[in-house]
């Protein structure tokens, strides 16, 4: 089973009062400065950290728990941040249908169910609710508030503190807790169910961020164990030397076969260890002479592109990557080769090599959006007005303007980009499915 996130649905988190953001493979993200586009990548980045390090560790990074509850929420009311899922059971499959606008899925093979996970905080930053909602065989649901904690199967209850959640230690491993194992009997036998759960933790902690900053990058970086590549792309020597290992020679030569296609004559890139720590090098012809380069003497837009494609085949596949301002410091005519290895992500292979995941890019660009990876329905345009954020899909109008040569870019360019009137909400509860 592949879990697939689907959604982000927010309530009282920073500026978004009551929000989901759909998405749709591969999604773009608009919307002016400050609108809020920033927070839902970091409301991503807050369940992993919450889960990979600790909730009051993921809230002393963001300035504690009054800098991430909305200053709008009244007396009571909680913070939530819950994701959806589609579980599909091969590589070949799309995750059921999502109430998004005008219909952007559809039903397709390999769907198996649908999983809402999420939790809620107080006021002083305890957890004042916890959930797993799901429709999938074998994936017990779970609920913790305040009347104790509740799952769908036979246990033995933990006590956990309430700073603390609950999924990392149900789903086994370094953080499970003593003496917990649950069980599920199933007309195959009797399983773990903690198996189930840390696919879905699995999901949660592979949610990745890529803002490459070329000026980490061409620091040599100490050789350390294998890790998902880094926000700034600081590791990306490590990553780029864990592809060049057995069984991953496939996807770093297509890093290879992209990078020369952005920038001309580039025929390898490479990793040295020197003294502890790895180099990157590059190979270029130039006047029919291959020549060497250190990653020092490249380009920023060489650095930025070679760290988002590598994002996009790193050995460890996410669950979703979000990639910020994608057109930074690349140049216009390279960004074509970036959108198509992003829409290349999110599909299947047809011979079963390639794990799809979400892709998330948040953009200003009007190059960008004019290419035809962005399709109307894969935009959502962030507005925030009097202090609220929300999420919108493109208006009937401007989605029915989007035929050749018309583009989401062009519009954006003379300012008729215009959003739906009424923004996308969670309409309820934000845990159930």
């Amino acid at each position: 089973m592949i879990p697939h996130v689907r959604e982000l649905r927010l309530a009282n988190y920073r500026g978004f009062r009551d929000a989901r953001l759909p998405l749709a493979g591969l999604t773009f993200l608009v919307g002016r400065n400050g609108a809020g586009k920033t927070t839902l990548v970091d409301a991503l980045s807050f369940v992993r950290d919450a889960l990979t390090q600790s909730l009051p560790t993921a809230l002393v990074k963001r300035d504690g728990i009054a800098e991430v509850r909305s200053r709008f929420a009244a007396s009571g009311e909680l913070l939530t941040v819950a994701l959806v899922f589609g579980i599909v059971s091969d590589t070949r499959g799309r995750s059921e249908t999502l109430s998004v606008p005008h219909g952007l899925d559809g039903p397709a093979a390999g769907t198996s169910g649908r999983c809402v996970y999420g939790f809620s905080l107080a006021a002083d930053g305890t957890v004042a609710r916890e959930e797993c909602r799901s429709t999938i065989p074998g994936i017990p649901d779970f609920k913790r508030d305040a009347s104790g904690i509740h799952i769908d199967a036979p246990f033995m209850r933990p006590k956990v503190d309430p700073e603390l959640l609950l999924l990392p230690l149900l789903a086994g491993g370094d953080n499970a807790v003593p003496g917990v194992r649950v069980w599920r009997t199933s007309g195959e036998g009797t399983t773990s169910g903690a198996l189930e759960w840390s696919l879905l933790r699995d999901s949660l902690v592979n949610l990745a961020v890529s803002e490459p900053d070329p000026r980490v990058i061409r620091q040599p970086s100490p050789v350390q164990a294998l890790v998902p590549l880094e926000r700034d792309g600081r590791n990306l020597a490590d990553v780029l030397d864990a592809l060049s290992q057995n069984g991953f020679a496939p996807r770093l030569a297509r890093i290879g076969e992209r990078l020369e296609r952005i920038c001309g004559g580039i025929s390898r890139v490479y990793t040295a260890t020197e003294a502890g720590y790895r180099r990157i090098f590059f190979e270029q012809v130039m006047q029919g002479q291959s020549q060497t380069f250190r990653a020092a003497s490249m380009s920023n837009g060489t650095l930025r592109a070679l760290a988002i494609l590598t994002a996009l085949e790193q050995r460890a596949w996410p669950s979703l990557l979000c990639v910020e301002e994608i057109e930074d410091a690349v140049h216009p005519g390279a960004l074509a080769v970036l959108l198509q290895a992003a829409e290349e992500a999110t599909e299947p292979d047809p011979e079963g090599h390639r794990t799809p995941f979400e892709v998330l890019i948040t953009t200003h660009s009007t190059e960008v959006l004019s290419l035809p990876q962005a399709s109307g329905e894969r935009i959502r345009v962030v507005v925030s007005r009097d202090g609220e954020s929300t999420v919108h899909g493109l208006a009937r109008g401007v989605v029915d303007l989007l035929e050749p040569p018309e583009s989401v870019g062009a519009l954006l360019r003379i300012n008729a980009l215009w959003p739906d009137d009424a923004p996308l909400r969670i309409g309820g509860d934000p845990l159930v499915p």
